[in-house]
């Protein structure tokens, strides 16, 4: 199993949160085909500009082997999305998610 990244286009200027969806969605699965169709269960959808389907050699969608706290502390930003909102969602195979906010936008002060 490998984690397929989704990074979300701001289409028409602003982002589309929910609890399945921040900037960055990454979902494992066993190939590209089924991280697609996961992500379409979701709420991805691949008929507009804002998504993009997964792609096993494609440099931005590059599945990789395992996210931890770590990466998603290094990868996520707090510049780019209001107070609250994930940046990242990570949706594991076994049906749990994660979501990622940036410490410093977790709680307005």
């Amino acid at each position: 199993m490998k984690f397929y990244k989704y990074r979300q286009n701001n289409t028409g200027g602003y982002f589309k949160f929910s609890d399945n969806l921040g900037v960055i969605v990454y979902i494992e699965a066993k190939n590209a085909r089924h991280a697609d169709l996961d992500a379409e269960d979701i709420g991805i959808y691949f008929d507009g500009d804002r998504w993009d389907r997964a792609d096993d050699g494609d440099y931005y969608s590059c599945p990789v082997e395992k996210i931890d706290d770590e990466v998603l502390d290094q990868l996520t930003c707090k510049y780019s999305i209001r107070w609250g909102d994930p940046y990242i969602v990570v949706h594991y195979a076994d049906g749990t998610k994660k979501q990622h906010i940036h410490p410093d936008k977790k709680a307005r002060q």
